[in-house]
């Protein structure tokens, strides 16, 4: 991995597609080495990686909830950054994982990389189809980050309160698997079965 980090050294911008072809479709060549890099990002020791940084930074995820990274000049603000920081760091050391782990050279694989992840998220029918690929659009871009970071906190915090909204609903109003069958006992006798 070289000394600025792997993705650094990417031509352009990943977001905007600056570079000419950025919105060709993505060809088949281009679309094995991003499942090849999904299914390295899905290794175990990748996602404990990923997992380990979202428990440990759970309390500075919740600022994406109050809007805390809007304005980096306050102390939420600043936490934010630096936790896009340290994600940053993250997943270059998981690209650079993925490139070291091929059998080409990093000036071999790292511009066809590029460009395949280039492809991807500018396409409408394939962007995010690949979370390596949104993992890689988070850490290249401060606001593209607040915004995976938001869906992220809010995947993991708002759906368990629905969830436990509706256990309790379904358990106020005796919905549910089962219930009924509680109730009437006719035909659940054990030696009847």
């Amino acid at each position: 991995m070289s000394k600025d980090g792997v993705l650094q050294e990417a031509p352009g911008s990943l977001i905007d597609g600056t570079d000419e072809g950025c919105r060709s479709p993505i060809n088949s060549a281009d679309d094995a080495l991003l499942i090849e890099m999904d299914e390295f990002f899905s290794l175990g020791k990748n996602t404990d990686r990923i997992r380990r940084f979202i428990e440990e930074n759970d309390g500075t995820l919740s600022l994406v909830a109050t809007g805390g990274g809007c304005d980096t000049n306050s102390r939420a603000g600043m936490q934010l950054y630096q936790l896009f920081q340290h994600f940053v760091k993250l997943i270059e050391d998981i690209v650079g994982d993925f490139v070291a782990s091929r059998e080409q050279n990093e000036s071999d694989i790292l511009p066809s990389l590029v460009t395949a992840i280039k492809k991807e998220w500018n396409s409408s029918e394939n962007a995010y189809r690949l979370l390596s690929t949104s993992y890689i659009a988070a850490s290249l871009d401060y606001s593209v980050f607040l915004e995976f970071a938001e869906d992220l906190y809010g995947n993991l915090h708002y759906s368990m309160v629905l969830d436990d909204e509706h256990l309790e609903s379904a358990e106020c109003s005796g919905s549910g698997y089962g219930f009924d069958d509680a109730q009437n006992t006719e035909g659940n006798d054990p030696a009847r079965l």
